[in-house]
């Protein structure tokens, strides 16, 4: 019914378009434009005037919190393992000293206490997009402020292994700070949908 309505519209558009704009150039720009932000606009309209608000809503705490479901808590450790591995590796193998040094060696502590918390959630059958919130934004937060005491030019100053991981490791950081606080400031916001979101994802808990 609303495909037929909407055919029926755009024609009706179409025609008043070509009335009024013969160039096919000033017909695309002030047009097919228009055309296509008025629908988009009006499509946005009806599923409001639908009520499906709530739909809309859960599909948006879907997509902020899925890739930390689908990760689940298997892959996640094997992936904390794997950024571990790394940087105790480079750690072993370079000597060298000063602020890049301890600015890795800290985050490596940093992350430890992340991985108790991902742990104690774990056996509590929370699912994965919980402790992310809590603890995976705030650890990038944390890297950021640290990297701030030393001086974002010190820890990466150099050509050793040290400095390059820790340019690779503020990037990662930057990007889960990112995107766990919007996470975490959705959830805020709307915690009763968040509530019901985690219920429906403890059914396929990993």
């Amino acid at each position: 019914m609303h495909e037929t309505s909407y055919v029926k519209e755009k024609e009706i558009l179409n025609k008043l378009l070509d009335k009024f704009f013969g160039d096919f150039f000033w017909r695309f720009i002030f047009g097919d434009l228009f055309l296509e932000i008025y629908f988009w606009i009006n499509n946005i309209c009806r599923q409001f005037k639908e009520k499906n608000i709530i739909y809309l809503i859960m599909s948006v705490v879907e997509n902020l919190h899925s890739f930390d479901n689908l990760l689940g808590y298997r892959w996640g450790y094997l992936f904390w393992l794997s950024m571990f591995t790394s940087n105790f590796v480079v750690l072993c193998a370079d000597d060298t000293q000063g602020v890049g040094r301890d600015y890795l060696s800290n985050t490596m502590l940093m992350s430890c206490l992340s991985l108790v918390y991902y742990h104690m959630c774990r056996h509590r059958d929370i699912p994965a997009s919980t402790p992310a919130m809590h603890v995976a934004g705030t650890e990038g937060l944390a890297r950021y402020a640290l990297a701030a005491n030393y001086g974002f030019s010190n820890i990466v100053a150099g050509t050793n292994a040290i400095a390059y991981l820790n340019y690779v490791m503020l990037a990662m950081s930057g990007m889960f700070a990112v995107s766990k606080v919007a996470a975490s400031l959705h959830a805020v916001h709307n915690y009763d949908l968040y509530k019901e979101y985690e219920l429906k994802a403890k059914e396929n808990l990993r």
